[in-house]
């Protein structure tokens, strides 16, 4: 091979290498790099909560906004787009509605029906006043979390 053939493969090789290197750094998880799905279960005493809200609180100094979503038959996704972060430590804090039983003390009018009033069944130790703790996985696969709670 003469000087200049060995040259050209050699530039080529570097240029390969720091164009593969480059890629790497960017896409390679960091803490505190937002982007990462998180999705599960959730139930109450074992049976699936049929419409509710979910939040992951950041906490421990982890950086960024409240993230949440909705809770449909027992089921919650919240999307890479939604901000959680590696590495990211949050509080889950978990609500629900379902009828109370009891009917609001007023009168509509004539064949109107009474106004049913709504409770959150979900014990405050899931929601305002939650232990429940997770931490974001640069590996989606590990940021599946379920969620049995019981009254």
């Amino acid at each position: 091979m003469d000087g200049s053939r060995q040259w050209f493969s050699w530039r080529r090789a570097v240029l390969v290498a720091v164009v593969g290197l480059g890629a790497a750094l960017l896409l390679w998880p960091r803490p505190g790099v937002c982007g990462m799905r998180a999705w599960g279960k959730v139930t109450l005493d074992g049976i699936p909560i049929r419409e509710g809200t979910i939040a992951f609180v950041p906490i421990e100094g982890t950086p960024g906004a409240v993230v949440g979503g909705r809770i449909r038959d027992g089921r919650y996704d919240i999307p890479a787009s939604a901000g959680l972060r590696v590495a990211g430590v949050y509080r889950v804090e978990i609500a629900s509605v379902a009828p109370s039983g009891q009917y609001a003390n007023y009168h509509f009018g004539d064949g109107v029906p009474p106004l049913g009033l709504l409770e959150n069944p979900v014990p405050p130790r899931y929601n305002r006043d939650s232990t429940l703790r997770v931490t974001i996985w640069s590996s989606a696969s590990q940021n599946v979390f379920d969620f049995e709670l019981e009254k």
